[in-house]
């Protein structure tokens, strides 16, 4: 669900991986079901943080409960057709925002428990996904989560080669890249708010 490489499953980091989720959510705190990751999930972010590559999720795939549920989740998107009437199309994916936060919430535990990125970093980002959901709506839902998609496994990457800094790239720099990324605003208004605009104008 992240490539096609074939990826032993490993739980020799699982105490590792524990001690690091209660260092950041408190030495109280319980991981819930729907939140953590299985170990096929970690060791696939595992592998990543080895090979110093993208940590980026198919969110269609990846998701809470992966030992119990395997299944391809889908959106709905509202196409113009030729002869001017609305039709709809099935795409991959989470079909609302609270379905995408149940991956994101299992994807933030993965990060922290294999220190790929900190707790802060993936809040704002959730924040800003929801923040165009409010904004857009249901009936957008499609294009904002083609833009994350866009965003985690193409722009972070891209920022990730070309624009760090020696400072950046010496401490966690797929969080750096990842932290840049919704400072873009320009690449934001071409990839979401600009088509976003046409939709609405074209729907209204």
């Amino acid at each position: 669900q992240l490539d096609d490489t074939d990826i032993d499953v490993d739980t020799k980091n699982s105490v590792i991986q524990m001690a690091r989720w209660h260092a950041v959510l408190g030495k109280r705190a319980k991981l819930h079901p729907r939140k953590a990751c299985s170990d096929a999930q970690l060791s696939a972010l595992e592998y990543l943080k080895e090979q110093d590559a993208n940590p980026y999720a198919d969110f269609s795939v990846w998701g809470p409960y992966q030992n119990r549920i395997q299944r391809k989740l889908r959106l709905k998107k509202h196409v113009l057709d030729a002869d001017g009437s609305w039709k709809v199309e099935e795409l991959p994916g989470p079909p609302d925002f609270r379905t995408w936060v149940a991956s994101w919430m299992v994807f933030e535990t993965g990060c922290i428990q294999t220190d790929f990125m900190d707790l802060g970093v993936l809040v704002l980002y959730e924040d800003e996904i929801g923040d165009y959901d409010d904004e857009y709506g249901a009936d957008r839902w499609w294009l904002i989560y083609q833009t994350d998609v866009r965003f985690r496994s193409e722009h972070v990457a891209r920022i990730f080669t070309y624009n760090l800094t020696d400072e950046e790239r010496a401490y966690k720099p797929w969080e750096a890249a990842f932290s840049r990324g919704p400072e873009d605003r320009e690449w934001w208004y071409n990839e979401l708010e600009k088509p976003a605009l046409i939709s609405i104008s074209k729907r209204s």
